[in-house]
């Protein structure tokens, strides 16, 4: 039953990059035993390179799971990203949050995470993580 979920639905809109004119997200929540693995929801991640309707987007969605026990920081979260549209594509790692010394983390094992590039993993998680969407 995938109702729940829907409902529970939040969206959220990044800035835009050098690259990419609209950055927007859909966060769905799992409900309990409605997937094989240990996900916590699903993340739609939708960019479009120009705002004219003839631009094609790019729409990308992953099952989220947060990692435990990292021996990370305080405040700073690890996820793995394993990609729905393409499951042949590897698994992520991205780690958000803010430490107590207030020093900002997010990184990313994606090819743009890899080279200091924005990612998009990142700032989806980062936004949920800022605005309480795992702590509710």
């Amino acid at each position: 039953d995938l109702m729940p979920g829907i409902l529970d639905m939040t969206q959220g809109v990044l800035d835009p990059t050098a690259t990419y004119a609209v950055r927007e997200w859909i966060w769905i929540p799992a409900n309990p035993g409605a997937h094989p693995d240990d996900r916590i929801g699903s993340l739609t991640i939708l960019l479009q390179k120009g705002q004219n309707r003839n631009c094609k987007p790019e729409v990308d969605t992953y099952g989220v799971e947060e990692e435990f026990d990292t021996g990370l920081p305080s405040g700073v979260r690890s996820f793995l990203l394993a990609n729905d549209t393409d499951p042949d594509a590897r698994v992520y790692r991205c780690v958000v949050g803010a430490d107590d010394r207030g020093l900002v983390h997010d990184r990313c094992t994606c090819r743009a995470g890899e080279v200091g590039k924005d990612c998009k993993h990142a700032h989806c998680l980062w936004a949920l993580v800022t605005e309480g969407v795992f702590d509710g």
